[in-house]
């Protein structure tokens, strides 16, 4: 069905004028769904951030992350994979309408995640 496409560039995080500590990409991945990976620059904006150890339940280039993922009664998944690093916070989305591939859909984002560095 084709390359994957990038659809959107958002600023995000702490924005000033034209100025902004972090992005948001959405991409649609075809035969996936849409991916959006956010980051922030959280040091330059100020954000203080709260890790729950509980809540960590994966890794990501051997930090602590959060994985997440849900199906809804509809057929559509979303999965979510979280990351801190000394420098920026990372957010990785995957909505699809094929929740019944959600947990491939969770490796894709680990996948994707694993080529990341800050």
């Amino acid at each position: 069905e084709g390359p994957t496409q990038l659809l959107r560039t958002e600023p995000n995080g702490t924005i000033h004028g034209a100025t902004s500590t972090g992005l948001s990409r959405t991409y649609r991945v075809p035969k996936v769904g849409v991916i959006i990976l956010s980051e922030d620059d959280y040091i330059a904006s100020g954000t203080k951030l709260t890790l729950i150890r509980e809540m960590l339940n994966t890794e990501v280039n051997g930090i602590p992350a959060r994985s997440y993922a849900a199906r809804s009664e509809d057929g559509r998944g979303r999965a979510e994979l979280r990351w801190v690093t000394p420098k920026r916070s990372y957010f990785l989305t995957l909505i699809t309408d094929d929740g019944a591939r959600i947990e491939q859909g969770e490796q894709l984002l680990k996948q994707i995640a694993s080529g990341i560095t800050s």
